[in-house]
């Protein structure tokens, strides 16, 4: 995705200064830069939020799983009637142009529509998810990978939402400063798919860790029972073998107990 941006910001820019056939060219460019970056957005966005959709909407996961690649397929599509036109344009003659855009607008609206339902399924799943963690209070930590995806997700679709909005004022309106301002939010999804990714890693670094205290504790606490048993063991071994009588066989009369009978005898004598 890191690529795909850079490929795309430098073709925009490129674009703005360019005329004619360069800028198709350019515009082809772009075209094909923002299908990556919207495809590797649903992509990663799926493959994270895949485990929140299956327990909060478990019926839908199937439908879900198998719309996934029609979605991609679309998104990846929207880009191919300007790579189209860069390549016929200056080969054909009176080569209609507006034709070309038409199709290819209606690719960017169809695959606008894909992503915008894609968000809302995982935008409900993802509230959904942490209303009732919320709601069960402490129980939210249970699952810490999954309240990062959520939180992150949350904020990446909520920003995806709103460059589609600001594209759309763009093409409805002409205004290229709605242009421009969708090409910067569209930059914030990047970043926090980012820090979901990082938080993600630091969270399975501190799992790892807790998982090694927990293991040398108790192989300390086995290897000290064992040292223990062991120790019992010799004092009594060294004990038998000097000789040291037990407690049974050294300890003195009751002072109540009674003589025996041929004691007794003897002493009438």
């Amino acid at each position: 995705m890191a690529i795909s941006f850079i490929g795309y910001y430098s073709s925009a820019a490129t674009r703005a200064l360019s005329t004619g056939y360069q800028f198709n060219v350019t515009n082809a460019m772009v075209s094909l830069f923002l299908s990556f970056i919207e495809s590797s957005y649903v992509y990663y966005a799926w493959k994270r939020g895949i485990f929140v959709l299956k327990r909060e909407f478990p019926r839908l996961t199937s439908f879900a799983e198998r719309s996934i690649y029609v979605i991609l397929s679309i998104i990846l599509v929207q880009s191919i009637p300007n790579l189209v036109l860069c390549y016929l344009k200056p080969r054909v003659e009176g080569l209609n142009v507006k034709r070309f855009e038409t199709v290819g607008n209606g690719f960017i609206a169809l695959s606008g529509l894909c992503v915008i339902a894609f968000d809302l399924v995982l935008l409900s799943a993802f509230i959904q998810f942490v209303r009732k963690a919320n709601v069960a209070g402490a129980s939210i930590e249970s699952d810490k990978k999954l309240v990062i995806v959520c939180r992150y997700g949350i904020g990446a679709i909520a920003t995806s939402l709103t460059t589609l909005a600001i594209f759309v004022l763009y093409f409805v309106t002409g205004i290229v400063a709605f242009n421009t301002v969708s090409q910067l939010v569209l930059g914030l999804i990047f970043a926090l798919l980012l820090g979901m990714k990082v938080s993600l890693f630091h969270q399975e670094i501190q799992e790892a860790q807790n998982l090694q205290a927990r293991i040398t504790g108790k192989s300390e606490k086995t290897s000290y029972s064992s040292k223990l048993s062991g120790l019992e063991l010799g004092i009594s071994g060294e004990v038998e073998s000097i000789g040291i009588p037990s407690q049974s066989e050294t300890a003195p009369p009751l002072p109540n107990a009674k003589r025996s009978t041929v004691v007794m005898s003897v002493n009438k004598k």
